[in-house]
């Protein structure tokens, strides 16, 4: 045990050593995140320190899913522990736990675990992220349902604990007197199209697979992440997107994005058309062309 104490503080000294002394005191300051941080922790050492069955890896468990949830840094992180060691009486079994939450914080991360933090608000697109769709001459586009791949995503942000959005560069759709669904558009005539019964209007994509998203946001046409009401009104944290200028508008917010393209190999000019300004997003695709493409050929 003594060991592990002294490797905990050898990581603090090298953490604090590694950041100007400006920042170490600002970080030890306890602002809201931390505050809040402390308090969750407090919380459950409250609950399970008279436990009979206390589990120790469930609770190192729960200690990764508080830290992982919070906008703390490592750095304020430790700065708690060490004082949560030095300072308080803590049952053997408690104290035995947090030193081993440190330890696995410090080392290798151990299989199972993550070190990412879990955003706190994450975004869809619509269109070809979380439906997919083909092309009909005679019909336009056609629904032709969800994208497991996003979808299985979107559950499991919901189950560590972000709030979810989707926000869809479609104008914004209704339901008149009878159920039926419209888009109203004053830019063209007529401004109140219906939608055919072959199409699916987003909020009805939601209620038929139950996704457990906050509200939908229509930008009208606009870019997602310079609409009034979009990407950076939310505050997304994370954003999913097939469109190479949706994906660069993002990232230029510094928003950070995930491409959802579930046709990769059939919009390949699509990215590759991308400006130098959007390398970035246009080798990720690539990347996940090859990989693709690899999978196949293995099958």
């Amino acid at each position: 045990m003594k060991l592990l104490f002294e490797n905990w503080r050898k990581y603090l000294k090298e953490a604090n050593e590694s950041i100007d002394h400006s920042e170490a005191s600002h970080l030890q300051t306890v602002d809201r995140a931390l505050g809040h941080f402390v308090t969750s922790v407090n919380e459950l050492i409250q609950r399970v320190q008279n436990e009979e069955d206390f589990n120790e890896e469930d609770f190192i468990d729960k200690l990764w899913t508080l830290y992982r949830r919070s906008k703390i840094t490592s750095h304020q992180l430790g700065n708690f522990l060490n004082d949560l060691m030095d300072g308080h009486d803590l049952p053997k079994h408690i104290d035995d736990a947090i030193l081993g939450f440190a330890m696995e914080f410090t080392g290798p991360t151990p299989e199972g675990r993550s070190h990412e933090k879990i955003p706190a608000i994450v975004t869809f697109d619509f269109d070809d992220t979380l439906s997919l769709s083909h092309w009909d001459d005679d019909k336009g586009f056609v629904y032709d349902g969800p994208y497991q791949e996003m979808m299985d995503l979107l559950m499991n942000y919901h189950k560590e604990g972000s709030k979810i959005y989707i926000v869809t560069s479609r104008h914004k759709e209704m339901q008149d007197e009878d159920g039926n669904w419209f888009t109203f558009n004053p830019k063209v005539n007529p401004s109140k199209r219906y939608i055919k019964d072959y199409q699916m209007p987003v909020w009805e994509f939601v209620k038929k697979n139950g996704l457990p998203i906050q509200d939908v946001i229509f930008t009208n046409g606009q870019l997602k992440a310079e609409a009034e009401d979009g990407l950076i009104e939310l505050g997304s944290d994370v954003h999913h997107d097939d469109d190479p200028e949706e994906i660069h508008a993002a990232q230029q917010a510094g928003i950070k994005t995930t491409i959802s393209d579930p046709y990769p190999e059939e919009r390949q000019e699509k990215w590759e058309a991308a400006s130098p300004e959007r390398d970035a997003a246009a080798n990720e695709m690539k990347a996940r062309i090859a990989a693709h493409q690899q999978r196949q050929s293995e099958k």
